[in-house]
């Protein structure tokens, strides 16, 4: 309020008072400039594959499969292959199959 300017003080009889001049209004002042937000993370895949030798399998699983764990979405796949007697064969194949479904595996993991 301290803004307004005070009445005009009324015409004298018989005059027509003057028209007030309409308020000035202060064109908007623009924001500065301001550093965009930092852009939004996005998810990348990290994936480790390639022949493990057998001594090294165990430390594998000790210490590669804890790091992919702290990630998201994190899928293992395997794919073991052996060379065996063919008159071994069948019965391998059955204790694997075994060995899968005990673990609850059976439905995902499949013997050839």
């Amino acid at each position: 309020e301290a803004l307004k300017k005070p009445p005009a003080p009324p015409a004298p009889e018989g005059e027509t008072p003057e028209p007030e001049p309409p308020p000035t209004t202060r064109p908007p002042v623009p924001e500065p400039d301001r550093e965009p937000p930092p852009p939004t993370p996005t998810a990348t895949v990290v994936r480790v594959s390639g022949s493990v030798p057998p001594e090294l399998w165990n430390r594998l699983g000790t210490r590669v499969l804890p790091k992919l764990r702290s990630g998201d979405e994190l899928k293992i796949s395997v794919s073991f292959e052996v060379s065996v007697q063919s008159t071994s064969a069948d019965d391998l194949r059955a204790q694997l199959r075994q060995i899968l479904s005990d673990l609850g595996l059976e439905g995902s993991v499949s013997v050839e």
